[in-house]
């Protein structure tokens, strides 16, 4: 049997919090880093199998789709980099 490795977000209505259960290695790997840095905001619990079961802010939780540009719109970006970089 293959294992599925997922990263579920659960959250309930009226709660600070949200719940991560990962199994993917860069979930782990980033909910680890942000418990470091943040200890009194973040709290995993560690499965024998590696992944973890997390709690973390609820505002921290957000979709942000994927910025979509035209060629012209990623010209004059550049350009406007290069003009900062001076």
């Amino acid at each position: 049997m293959e294992l599925i490795r997922e990263t579920v977000f659960e959250h309930e209505e009226g709660r600070e919090t949200a719940t991560i259960t990962a199994a993917e290695q860069w979930s782990v790997n980033l909910l680890k880093k942000l418990a470091v840095e943040y200890p009194e905001q973040v709290t995993i619990y560690e499965n024998k199998d590696g992944s973890i079961f997390a709690h973390v802010p609820f505002k921290w939780m957000r979709l942000k789709p994927t910025r979509v540009m035209s060629e012209a719109q990623k010209e004059a970006l550049a350009e406007a980099r290069k003009k900062i970089r001076r």
